[in-house]
């Protein structure tokens, strides 16, 4: 027998094995079963179904599931001998990446011939894991005498879900209902009765975070929102699946079934589907009664002002000089003044429902019509999208959505698109628009976001980058020009970067070259910096402070370096691709223009090679000092401001700039003053509003359940525009080519506001008294010294910020000794302890605050590297958060003493401090003056500042020194008391492992001796040198008193902490997949650290956190998105506050492979002759549950024309036919045209960084003319050995016949065998050959056949013969007989 037999029988035995064929057939148990999927010993048949055994632990652990093969439907058979009555199938579906729940459907029958399909109740079960959600479908209502069960698999997507998990028949206890099932909790408690289907059932539940399920005994009263898990048990039978049911409380609904807020009552407000509905018609009255500013041309530039201002069309964007001032210049020469909107996208109305559930009113079903209004999930949705859909019974499609958009934006005045949008759509829409570089994803260090332009890759980094994105617009006119990157924070510059370490990061690296380079020996940089290092070398790693002038100078030049790098790179790297379009910038943050010196520093280096400068300017008024002295220091170079926006609470969202609006009309005023403001200055070229549509009022999804929700928008969640507000805007945009070239005085409403850089100190002096004894801090204003000097009190006249609160005052008190500065201040304010905010942003919140210049006493301007300002919160403070911070120029976060008391009638608060002098860099004495100003911060939510208020100064006290008081130290005792020196720690020091205090105590020269000592640690006697080892915080207090009783008190607060190592375990994966990070965290001793939260990096960017088992061991599932290769992980454990542990970290590896690909032809399989066919190829990943990316593949196709004998010859393919590349969902597709003929065409795809290769093949038929008459009348001898049928032995007889294409006759007769009619699927025919193929019934199965031949004479003819089983035609054939033989007629005309 030949090989090729052997396998068509192996094939046709496999088959015949897989589909339950009679002897095959397997039968469940008689009283009920449980099948756990593990094999196919219950299965009585089954198509297209296998068992999968991997990603356990996205299905409960379950090590085995039945799945589908193909996306072709599948299904299970089961066989009983009793009756089945009740059935309980748990299946796993994916519901990630904006799939369709879909799972399976199920039929019954009596005598497995007529099936009946029968309705489960169907319901999910827990929550999903990485998107893999159990489904649970139970029926205990079968059809009577049924023996039969059919599970169908279906869903056309993916191949891999669902995937069935277990079946019990018979067996099953019917799940809990609840009554009702659902219900909304008013003013009254709920009661929900629990039972189930199953009789004598025990029935369990637990309520929201229990731990422990309690057994049901009578129904349950429910007063607030409650999440209710029940499952039910009975002895010998398995307990059913656990059921949730989901009670809403009004209480704690917040967003209306319109994404709008409940509280807010506003005229705008839809309370109906027929209001969103009538809105058409409205709407479309609205849009259709504006039009575009008529002085405006096809671009939105000044119609006539290339003539009139003489200037030069040069076919793109680009600037030229009008008057002696830079203007932006339109690619047909027009003036073009940039009124652009950023965001022209819905993306910032989708929310995050996970974790918010309670708050919304409604939520639409994920799988139901309004699927569209989710993103990617069910956890993640857009009431705008929603309301879009209500409102036209449509949902807008992002082109649809763009479109729109961009038409009433042209209408409104509006002539561009800023940031956030998209680049196409804009193009496709005729509207100039704007984008920023590939920059944003690579070189950043995670302690400070700017680009880390010294890395070792930074240039090949940035070149490859706009290699593949940049030379594709180089030619397109309505592009402006790109927008560098966006918002680098440098504002933290000065501070951070030192403190980076070289290993990590090459700005590190170049600022320690720098230093050395300048130095040269490290003995003169420890003179310069204040510090004690050994080399240079151990500067890479170490946190260095900027403390001292030389410090400050040299990070202020690095600064420089660093900028002058990154600047000069991006536009020689842009220039190599475009030189058409405008470097725009980096759009400056506000935060660093508020420091004159950053933003000087920042001005001269990017004027020297940006062609704009952006500046996303929020702020109530415009700053016309800080524009001024950019376009000055930049050698006049035109600003955009990229971003700005104004917003009011009257819907209930938040308003972006804090105060600066209270209604539409004022927002509308803001807008005039701003751009109007602007475009009078001469240089600013355009404004960029945030942007097209309001935040979702329960924050941007992409955020997190903290997540912005400003009112930004120019329409509302209802799809409302802010007439009120675009009434104004729209006066400005008609009014903006006037005002820009000085033919209109540019609009102003006079807010009464202070003008940004305004006011002038007091000018006032502080006595700040002596004390010799600690003020105790106990939230009482008690032990200052008698008298005046020191006190203060700070009422409405002190507020520099915000307005009303005329009520709210504060008394202060200061003393000082010769560790501490103390102060007391007692805030009396109706909402007091509102802050939310820790470290930095402290400022933001309830809060004391003081300003201290050491040095320079006469010098204005600037803060000097001394000058210290510190903010400490009156909010609660969180676990490895602070809530004080010391600014500027240092990153050193020295410890300082407070407490806080909330005053009795909730009318105020007390906080209290004892601030170290080292902390503000002083050294204190009688007589000693100083710079000196105070104040607090006010905040009536705790998420913003609300008011400021100062005692000398203005809002403008963290950049000018000069607003500030001054402060003199007085009344220091001459009868001085004991002298005591402790050595081995400091006030506020951290030891690791063991601190070593020793104390002297001695009496000044001239006493009268030392009477008595006492010297305590944590109020417990101690004796001075002895060694403290035990982590934690600590007090050591020492009290001396001389003969003439004269005392001094000496307390020094400090901590130990155990010294922890982390050991990082290496860890593999293939693409896509997930892969285990491990560290494990042990004490000094080697014991485990257990409840500890480990943080991971990859390849230096975050991976995410895992908390430390009874092993001390932390694992993290990481999806790994990276190519194959070795990469490094890190694993990090920050030091404990709480349980005083030192951080440790520890290094290791990720070795990536390349994933599996299967490929599937999706293409033509029938086509006509000189028409083209499409090739296509459907690229996939094995069914583990993890998705990798199948975009950007490149796939080469293959075609062969097939010769009647089986030969086949290989056609050269045009070059766009022979490879394509996938798209996001990996399919990838050409076209050809071929002759007519039969054809196989394969796909393959090569190994890549991701995917292992694969490849495919299909068959492929061109029909041509059909021919007058096609006969085939004879035989073929059959080889001996298995045929399709035992009846296919010896002869096999052929009658084909066709006339103009049409099929006369096609029969098959094998032996003496009756006569087998064939059906023609299709007939090709070309050149004297032909092709057809067909499909029969034999023994009541179904095949399919197709013949091959060409013409020849009689009785001298050969035919090829191949069969397939079933409706497939794939590789290999079931049955094959290639140029065989044959004995009669073989016409073709």
């Amino acid at each position: 027998m030949s090989l090729r037999k052997i396998v068509a029988f192996i094939c046709i035995w496999s088959l015949l094995a897989t589909l339950g064929f009679q002897g095959l057939a397997v039968q469940a148990e008689q009283s009920g079963f449980v099948d756990e999927m593990d094999n196919f010993a219950l299965v009585h048949q089954r198509s297209n179904i296998r068992i999968e055994k991997a990603d356990q632990h996205y299905f409960g652990n379950d090590a085995s599931r039945m799945v589908r093969n193909t996306t072709a439907a599948g299904h299970m058979l089961y066989k009983t001998s009793a009756p089945i009555d009740s059935f309980t199938a748990y299946s796993y579906s994916f519901i990630g990446a904006g799939m369709p729940l879909v799972g399976h459907r199920f039929y019954a029958s009596a005598d497995g011939s007529a099936f009946t399909e029968v309705s489960p109740s169907i319901f999910g079960s827990g929550a999903p894991v990485n998107n893999w959600q159990l489904v649970i479908y139970e029926d205990a209502q079968v059809p009577s005498g049924t023996l039969y069960l059919k599970i169908e698999f279906i869903g056309e997507t993916k191949a891999w879900t669902p995937q069935l998990s277990k079946l019990v028949v018979n067996q099953n206890v019917g799940s809990v209902v609840a009554d009702p099932p659902t219900g909304l909790i008013g003013d009254q408690p709920l009661t929900v009765a629990l039972s189930s289907a199953t009789s004598g059932a025990s029935i369990f539940y637990k309520l929201n975070d229990d731990v422990e399920y309690r057994a049901y005994t009578e129904p349950l009263s429910l007063a607030a929102f409650t999440s209710l898990d029940t499952y039910a048990t009975k002895e010998g039978l398995i307990a059913s699946p656990v059921k949730t049911y989901k009670y809403y409380a009004q209480a704690d609904m917040l967003i209306d079934r319109y994404g709008q807020v409940k509280t807010a009552d506003f005229p705008m407000k839809v309370t109906s589907d027929a209001q969103l509905q009538a809105d058409v018609a409205s709407d479309q009255a609205y849009y259709d009664g504006l039009a575009i500013p008529s002085d405006f041309d096809e671009l939105g530039g000044l119609k006539g002002s290339k003539e009139e201002l003489q200037l030069e069309a040069t076919g793109f964007f680009n600037i030229q000089q009008v008057n002696g001032k830079p203007i932006l210049v339109s690619p047909s020469g027009a003036a073009y003044f940039s009124l652009g909107m950023n965001g022209i996208t819905n993306n910032e109305t989708f929310t995050l429902l996970k974790g918010q559930e309670t708050k919304f009113e409604w939520v639409p079903p994920y799988n139901g019509e309004y699927g569209g209004a989710f993103q990617g999930s069910q956890d993640v949705f857009s009431f705008y999208m929603a309301n879009k859909y209500r409102k036209t019974g449509a949902m807008p499609t992002n082109e649809a959505f763009f479109a729109e958009a961009v038409d009433r934006l042209k209408k409104w005045g509006f002539n561009s698109a800023g940031a956030w949008g998209s680049g196409a759509l804009s193009k496709q829409n005729g509207l100039p628009y704007t984008l920023v570089l590939p920059l944003n994803g690579m070189s950043k260090p995670s302690e400070i976001k700017i680009f880390d332009i010294f890395a070792d890759d930074a240039e090949a980094r940035i070149d490859s980058a706009l290699a593949a994105s940049v030379p594709a617009l180089k030619d397109d006119p309505l592009l402006i020009g790109y927008f560098v990157d966006n918002e680098y924070h440098y504002e933290k510059f000065f501070t951070a970067v030192p403190k980076l370490k070289a290993s990590k990061t090459g700005i590190k690296k170049r600022l320690v070259q720098m230093l050395q380079e300048k130095y040269v020996d490290i003995a003169a940089f420890n003179a310069s910096w204040e510090t004690d290092y050994a080399s240079f070398t151990d500067l890479n790693e170490a946190e260095l402070y900027i403390d001292t002038p030389a410090a400050g100078n040299d990070i202020e030049n690095f600064f420089r370096l660093y900028l002058d790098t990154y600047y000069s790179t991006v536009k020689r790297l842009f220039e190599k691709y475009d030189t058409n379009h405008l470097l725009l910038g980096d759009r400056w943050l506000t935060l660093p223009m508020m420091n004159t010196k950053i933003r000087g520093i920042l001005a001269e280096e990017a004027g020297k090679y940006m062609d704009v400068i952006s500046i996303n300017h929020y702020a109530p008024n415009l700053d016309v000092t800080m524009l001024n002295e950019i376009y000055t220091k930049s050698g006049g170079k035109p600003i955009m401001l990229s971003e700005w926006s104004y917003g009011t609470a009257e819907q209930g969202l938040d308003p972006i700039v804090a105060g600066a609006a209270a209604n539409e009309q004022e927002r509308a005023w803001r807008y005039r003053n701003y751009v109007e403001g602007a475009a009078s200055l001469g240089y600013i070229v355009g404004t960029h509003w945030f942007d097209y549509v309001d935040q979702a009022a329960t924050g941007r999804w992409f955020e997190g359940l903290t997540g912005e929700r400003y009112n930004t928008g120019l329409i509302n969640v209802a799809d409302r525009p802010y007439k009120t507000f675009l009434d104004g805007v729209m006066q400005t945009h008609h009014d903006i080519y006037a005002v820009m070239f000085g033919e209109k005085e540019p609009f102003f409403h006079d807010f009464g506001d202070e003008p940004p850089g305004g006011g002038t100190g007091n000018n006032l002096t502080i006595d700040i008294p002596y004390t010799s004894v600690p003020i105790p801090l106990d939230g009482e204003i008690n032990g200052y010294p008698e008298g005046a000097a020191g006190k203060a009190t700070l009422t409405a006249d002190n507020r520099v910020g915000g307005s009303g609160g005329d009520d709210i005052t504060a008394d202060y008190a200061f003393a000082w000794d010769e560790q501490h500065l103390y102060v007391t201040a007692q805030i009396n304010e109706p909402t007091p302890m509102m802050n939310n905010n820790p470290n930095s942003n402290v400022w933001k919140g309830d809060g004391v605050e003081l300003f201290f210049g050491p040095s320079e006493l006469e010098q204005i301007g600037p803060l000097l590297y001394d000058d210290r300002q510190i903010i400490m919160s009156a909010g609660p403070g969180a676990e490895g958060q602070s809530d004080f911070w010391l600014w500027f120029n240092t990153g050193r976060q020295r410890p300082i003493q407070m407490f806080r008391k909330a005053a009795a009638d909730g009318q105020g608060y007390v906080l209290e401090a004892a601030i170290p002098w080292e902390a503000v860099r002083m050294q204190p004495a009688s007589g000693r003056e100083f710079l000196f100003d105070f104040g607090f911060n006010e905040s009536e939510d705790g998420n913003s500042r609300k008011r400021q208020y100062e005692w000398n100064g203005t809002n403008r006290n963290n950049l000018d020194r000069g607003l500030w008081g001054n402060a003199k130290l007085i009344g220091a005792s001459d009868g001085a008391g004991p002298v005591v020196t402790v050595t081995g720690v400091e006030d506020g020091g951290e030891y690791t492992d063991q601190a070593t205090p020793a104390v002297s105590v001695e009496e000044p020269d001239g006493g009268s001796g030392v009477k008595q000592t006492s010297i305590r640690l944590n109020g417990s006697d101690w004796l001075s040198g002895t060694a403290i080892t035990e982590p934690g915080a600590y007090v050591l207090t020492v009290e001396a008193e001389d003969h003439a009783s004269n005392q001094t008190v000496r307390q020094i607060s400090f901590a130990v902490y155990a010294s922890t190592m982390l050991a990082a375990a290496q860890a593999s994966g293939a693409y896509s997949d997930p892969a285990m990070l491990a560290a494990t965290l042990t004490d000094r001793n080697g014991s485990p650290i257990t409840g500890e939260t480990v943080s991971f990096l990859v390849d230096g960017d975050p991976a995410g956190t895992a908390v430390t088992d009874e092993q001390g061991t932390a694992e993290l599932a990481y999806s790994i998105q990276l190519g194959a290769g070795s990469y490094a992980v890190e694993a990090g454990y920050a030091q404990s506050e709480s349980l005083y542990f030192r951080g440790s970290s520890s290094q290791a590896s990720l070795t990536v492979s390349r994933e599996d690909s299967d490929l599937a032809y999706e293409g033509s399989r029938l086509g006509a002759a000189g028409q083209p066919v499409t090739l296509a190829v459907q690229v996939s990943e094995p069914s583990d549950g993890s998705q990798g990316t199948l975009g950007g593949l490149t796939v080469t196709f293959s075609v062969y024309a097939i010769e009647p004998d089986g030969a086949m010859t290989q056609i050269v393919l045009p070059t766009d036919a022979a490879t394509a590349v996938t798209d996001a969902a990996g399919l990838a597709s050409a076209e050809a045209v071929l002759p007519a003929g039969l054809y196989e065409a394969s796909a393959s795809l090569p190994d890549n960084p991701y995917y292992i290769g694969a490849g495919t093949a299909s068959r492929l038929a061109v029909a041509g003319k059909a021919p007058k008459e096609l006969k085939v009348k004879g035989h073929v001898e059959l080889p001996s050995g298995p045929g399709l049928d035992d009846d296919w032995k010896e002869k096999l007889h052929l009658d084909v016949e066709f006339k103009n294409g049409v099929q006369k006759q096609w029969t098959l007769k094998a032996n003496s065998g009756k006569k087998i009619g064939v059906q023609s699927e299709w007939m090709a025919a070309a050149n004297g050959k032909a092709y057809m193929q067909g499909s029969f019934l034999l023994n009541g199965e179904a095949y399919t056949i197709r013949i091959m031949t060409q013409e020849a004479k009689e009785n001298d003819g050969r035919v090829s013969i191949q069969a397939w089983k079933g409706q497939s035609d794939g590789l290999p054939p079931d049955y094959e007989l290639l140029h065989a033989e044959f004995k009669g007629t073989i016409k073709i005309k």
